[in-house]
């Protein structure tokens, strides 16, 4: 079979060496195992005829070869890098799930994955792109753990691509990489830039327009509630995340109990650390915040009256009705905030 593929590789008459590659391609049981071995020993010269008879056979016949075509897609010093990411995208999005659960079980193959899945993107034109959104997002039910694979490793420059098709998707059908991407946000708010249309925070508006209040702030509620601790303060990644232009205060007004709460529970050396976060997020609400936050106010007045926090606090707290801050005319006498 070597034989015949160097036949092949310096044949110059380019019908007979067309049709000699096509016999190959048809025969893929007979012909596999001879393929692998040169794309084993990484025998370039022959290489590349290995990849474009590779690509001539069609998936799944050729599904052994993906573990190869990933190392070579993802080896940019490889001479086989781009042949084997070009292999790859004609293949097409129907090898994602294979390759993600091969990925899971093999280490190599992880970090190979990351690599030839932004080699593959960055070939494809900004059209090719915009298909690939539209074909994955009609294939949600078997690409989600595809991109929750993408949001959960550390190639970044996929981030915004699996997002936006998440985002497509649209809810209740994205549900299960709801949480997933939500983290994403919360941890890397970076990556909301979008590399199509150039606008910061485009990623945030369409979250926004496609899940709204009802579907969001439960989801955040979760992370407030359940992944929030002192050592991560997730606290502040929603309070962030929520000053976003995108979300207004039927997103925020929600979360502010919540929030108030868990920053009450800190230290006092944390207070002084993070307690611009919520007076920003505070100030946002304005004074509705005021039936639940006036406590947690008036006791960062108490602690450090200087302070650029303590003085945010004081206005805050001197804009919220009379009636409201009536009870409290003792104290607030004593920390010298007049009514």
């Amino acid at each position: 079979m070597e034989d015949l593929l160097r036949e092949i590789a310096f044949c110059e008459d380019e019908l007979k060496k067309a049709a000699l590659m096509e016999e190959c391609a048809r025969y893929p049981d007979q012909v596999l195992e001879e393929l692998l071995a040169v794309l084993e020993a990484g025998d370039a010269s022959l290489g590349l005829l290995v990849l474009q008879i590779i690509q001539k056979i069609d998936y799944p016949a050729n599904a052994p070869t993906l573990p190869y075509l990933l190392l070579y897609a993802g080896d940019q010093r490889s001479p086989l890098h781009m042949p084997a990411v070009q292999v790859l995208a004609a293949i097409g999005l129907r090898i994602l799930p294979p390759l993600v659960e091969m990925a899971r079980e093999d280490e190599d193959i992880d970090d190979a994955l990351d690599e030839a899945l932004w080699a593959v993107s960055a070939y494809a034109t900004h059209e090719v792109r915009q298909r690939v959104i539209s074909e994955l997002v009609s294939l949600a039910q078997d690409m989600l753990p595809v991109l929750i694979y993408v949001l959960q490793h550390g190639q970044k420059r996929l981030w915004g691509l699996a997002a936006e098709v998440v985002i497509a998707v649209g809810y209740p059908h994205n549900a299960e990489a709801l949480p997933v991407l939500l983290k994403r946000f919360m941890d890397d708010p970076i990556f909301s830039y979008n590399e199509d249309d150039k606008t910061e925070g485009a990623l945030y508006e369409r979250l926004a327009e496609a899940l709204g209040p009802e579907v969001l702030v439960p989801y955040l509620m979760e992370i407030l509630w359940e992944q929030w601790s002192p050592e991560r303060n997730r606290w502040t990644s929603v309070c962030i995340f929520l000053h976003q232009r995108a979300f207004g205060p039927e997103y925020s007004v929600p979360c502010g109990p919540a929030i108030t709460f868990l920053f009450s529970q800190l230290p006092q050396r944390s207070q002084e650390l993070w307690g611009h976060v919520l007076l920003r997020f505070l100030e946002k609400i304005g004074p509705d915040c005021a039936s639940y936050a006036l406590p947690t106010l008036l006791d960062l007045v108490r602690k450090d009256g200087t302070s650029d926090v303590a003085q945010r606090a004081h206005r805050l707290i001197a804009s919220f009705d009379e009636q409201v801050l009536a009870p409290y005319a003792q104290v607030l006498a004593a920390l010298q905030i007049g009514l």
